[in-house]
């Protein structure tokens, strides 16, 4: 089959939108619009529509990398306290742990290791709130002590 010669429509849109400096052409809705329909602070090939639906989809999936992204750098925090090397905790492993919900307020969440003298990994795992943490950490500090460690773990207010 062989190919016209000449331009495509969206081209020819383009070249249309400009010389014609009150329209726009929305890369989006493959349309020309009028230049009303698009951000008057810079010069965007998304229309206002199409413009917010990208910043709202980026933001949702920015929102849970971020969720994730903090809970796991508490983790690598939590391995260096516990004298860790490594950690087989992966984001998808948090993700399976935490709820939508729990994802969405994750500044209250925590995940530490049930033993902390094994490697966190999804079966050494626990998911707590933060201010628990904080209790956790500092008697692990002070005493070392494994059975005193596991035993504040079980206690209800640890527990979900």
């Amino acid at each position: 089959m062989a190919r016209k010669k000449g331009k495509s429509a969206i081209q020819l849109a383009k070249q249309l939108a400009k010389k014609d400096k009150s329209i726009r052409f929305c890369r989006r809705c493959n349309k020309l619009l009028p230049i009303d329909q698009f951000s008057p602070s810079e010069t965007r090939l998304l229309c206002r529509e199409h413009l917010r639906e990208s910043v709202r989809l980026y933001r949702r999936v920015n929102k849970a990398k971020r969720a994730i992204d903090n809970i796991r750098i508490r983790c690598w925090v939590d391995k260096k306290i516990f004298g860790q090397t490594a950690s087989a905790l992966s984001c998808q492993d948090i993700r399976d742990m935490m709820t939508a919900d729990q994802l969405n307020e994750f500044s209250k969440y925590s995940i530490v290791p049930k033993d902390p003298t094994q490697q966190i990994s999804r079966s050494n795992a626990q998911l707590i709130m933060a201010k628990c943490r904080q209790y956790l950490i500092s008697c692990w500090k002070v005493t070392r002590d494994l059975a005193q460690y596991q035993h504040i773990l079980q206690l209800p207010q640890f527990q979900f």
